[in-house]
């Protein structure tokens, strides 16, 4: 048991690193950009998955304290 928790907690900080730099990619390129999407469908894409991955971070943080 003691080994599961030396693996996950490293995972589940990776996890929410990733996620983090992740939209933060995705914030930059659409500062690049200049936030114009190709269409109202990419802008809905895009503000869908920053959503999920921010509820990604909040439910990986706020988990089970391992």
């Amino acid at each position: 048991m003691i080994c599961y928790y030396r693996v996950m907690r490293p995972l589940r900080n990776i996890a929410i690193g990733v996620n983090a730099l992740y939209i933060l990619w995705m914030i930059y390129n659409g500062i690049d950009e200049g936030f114009q999407a190709a269409s109202i469908v990419q802008l809905v894409s895009a503000i869908g998955m920053i959503c999920l991955l921010v509820l990604n971070i909040f439910l990986l943080w706020n988990g089970r304290q391992l």
